[in-house]
């Protein structure tokens, strides 16, 4: 799937941040599309928490452990995403 030596965490990083779209699943990308179109979400919520979720998973595959964030790290990150996300959702979707 890959040539030259890239692997996964290499095509992530090397779109990342700025063409995070390029790493996204196909289906995933379409569902943000229907949310933004129906105003249920902006445009840049949706790319913030998309960007957000890929510095998480960047950092849990550093080669060097002590270079990743702990799973105790990984879950509160995770659940600032979710919170910040429901947030937003209550202040704008009635």
């Amino acid at each position: 799937m890959f040539k030259d030596g890239l692997d996964i965490v290499n095509f992530v990083e090397t779109n990342f941040p700025h063409q995070i779209f390029q790493v996204i699943d196909d289906h995933l990308i379409e569902e943000c599309k229907d949310f933004c179109q129906r105003k249920i979400v902006q445009e840049n919520v949706v790319n913030e928490c998309m960007v957000t979720l890929l510095q998480v998973g960047l950092s849990c595959t550093r080669q060097l452990p002590s270079d990743r964030m702990n799973m105790k790290q990984i879950a509160n990150k995770l659940h600032a995403i979710k919170a910040s996300h429901l947030e937003w959702k209550n202040k704008h979707v009635s």
